[in-house]
């Protein structure tokens, strides 16, 4: 039981290596007419897509950071939960 949480948050990882990876390519130009960083953009803006918008300067927009911070507690709560549980 214990290898099907630690596979889960093994995919967590990589979830979050492709929010931040969505973030830094959304400041290079035309990066999106490449059909992989489409899919890469579709498949991270199904959690960060939520927080769009809400916190912009200018033609800034900081609320990916704001989900980032957010999801690294959540991993942070899942580790501590699956660790007491395991432990």
């Amino acid at each position: 039981m214990e290898f099907v949480f630690t596979a889960f948050y093994y995919l967590m990882q990589a979830y979050f290596g492709l929010i931040v990876l969505n973030i830094i390519l959304s400041w290079i130009p035309f990066v999106y007419n490449v059909g992989f960083f489409r899919f890469l953009r579709r498949i991270s803006d199904a959690y960060i897509g939520v927080f769009r918008g809400y916190l912009t300067i200018g033609f800034l927009d900081f609320t990916p950071v704001v989900g980032i911070i957010l999801y690294e507690g959540i991993m942070y709560l899942y580790t501590f939960l699956i660790n007491s549980i395991f432990a």
